[in-house]
C-alpha cells in the first residue's frame, strides 16, 4: 500500500527489521513484554492515542 504505515509487535527485533525492510511505505518494530501488562499497555498508548473524555 502507498503511503501505508505498519507498526510490528515483534518477539525478535532483527527479525521484525527484516520483516520491515521488505515493506513498501513506513514501518516501525517494537518488542512489548508480552508477559508484562504494564508493557503491553505502554505499547498501546503509543499505538492507540488517548482519547479525551471531555
Amino acid at each position: 500500500m502507498k503511503g501505508a504505515r505498519a507498526l510490528l509487535a515483534v518477539r525478535t527485533p532483527a527479525k521484525g527489521q527484516a520483516a520491515a525492510a521488505t515493506m513498501t511505505g513506513e514501518a516501525g518494530v517494537r518488542r512489548p513484554a508480552l508477559a508484562d501488562l504494564a508493557s503491553v499497555r505502554a505499547f498501546a498508548g503509543e499505538v492507540i492515542p488517548s482519547r479525551s473524555t471531555s
